[in-house]
């Protein structure tokens, strides 16, 4: 009997073959990251890295999760997005890019959610074979930089509008939607802002209360719409008149507010008096055209002193928009704080 070990001569019919659901040369050379890199440095580390299938809506990487492998997108379609906003994605991924190359240079957790948006194939790229195409490959090391400012780029573009947007969301919560005028709750941080100025600077501005004379018996007569158009005309007429560094807002419901910053008493006194003009010329366009008759002001003035809480002169144009009123309406008039 022969013990000796038989050995096989016959030729495994695998051998030299692609592993099933193994990357084709053509899949690989839409890969970005491979641009300029010669295939025969690239084709025997890749050709036998694992390939991972995504079904639509499968999670490849989470926020805050380590991860260690770069996947090239072979094919479909991938999402990220910000974590928990999975209805906004921030960019979409195409075949023939790479995601996960962040994370596998700094060794950091993700910083977004990389979902399928189809059926995707991925080639799974880990840090220590990322590594070595950068010892290997002068071309790959590029294009892994200018990825990495790509990504850098879109960020900052990101934050751009983020920020832009954010101001938008800021000006419009600020913004009486009916009269375009700044409202109540931008007041409260504007007068206090132009009080600090004013007593560090010691430069006169006086504040102006403004009514609209009659204002109910004017909706009763003409309907709400007429009302609003109204408001909307004194508005015009007081941004119309006033300056550039003039602020006016909505008080609420008929009343509004100006700062005047540079002005005394006496200076106000012209201004609210020009404005009370232009509103008593102006005449109110309904809705339907109809040529509506104008409305008066009554309008209290008060002038900022150092002493003087913002509140304090508040209550005093308060005051002289009542004294104006008991006068009469359609007038000006000034109390001192």
């Amino acid at each position: 009997m022969n013990d000796s070990v038989k050995i096989s001569t016959q030729r495994d019919p695998l051998a030299g073959q692609q592993k099933p659901n193994a990357p084709s040369r053509e899949e690989l050379a839409r890969i970005h990251l491979l641009d300029s890199v010669k295939e025969e440095t690239y084709w025997p580390l890749l050709r036998d890295c694992p390939v991972r299938q995504l079904v639509p809506g499968a999670q490849l990487l989470q926020t805050g999760e380590s991860n260690n492998e770069l996947y090239m997108l072979l094919s479909g379609r991938l999402r990220v997005h910000l974590k928990g906003e999975r209805e906004n994605p921030i960019a979409i991924l195409e075949a023939g890019e790479t995601v996960g190359e962040v994370s596998v240079i700094d060794r950091q957790p993700s910083t977004a959610d990389v979902v399928a948006d189809q059926n995707s194939r991925l080639l799974v790229v880990s840090t220590q074979l990322h590594w070595t195409l950068v010892e290997r490959s002068p071309e790959w090391a590029r294009n892994i930089i200018l990825a990495m400012a790509h990504r850098m780029r879109r960020g900052n573009d990101m934050l751009h509008q983020s920020k832009e947007r954010l101001e938008q969301i800021a000006q419009e919560a600020n913004i009486d939607p009916l009269t375009g005028l700044y409202n109540r709750r931008w007041l409260d941080d504007a007068l206090g802002s132009k009080f600090n100025r004013r007593s560090n600077d010691q430069r006169p501005f006086v504040v102006l209360m403004i009514d609209i004379d009659h204002f109910k018996r004017f909706n009763d007569t003409y309907g709400h719409p007429a009302g609003d158009q109204a408001l909307a005309t004194v508005a015009k007429c007081l941004q119309e008149h006033l300056r550039p560094d003039d602020l006016v807002a909505r008080y609420g419901g008929e009343e509004m507010i100006a700062i005047l910053p540079g002005i005394n008493c006496a200076g106000g006194m012209i201004v609210a008096e020009r404005i009370c003009a232009a509103v008593r010329r102006t005449p109110i366009k309904a809705d339907d055209g109809r040529q509506l008759p104008p409305v008066t002001l009554s309008i209290g003035l008060a002038q900022m002193n150092p002493e003087n809480k913002p509140n304090d002169v508040i209550v005093a144009a308060d005051m002289a928009l009542y004294d104006a009123k008991n006068a009469g309406r359609d007038r000006v008039m000034a109390r001192d704080v």
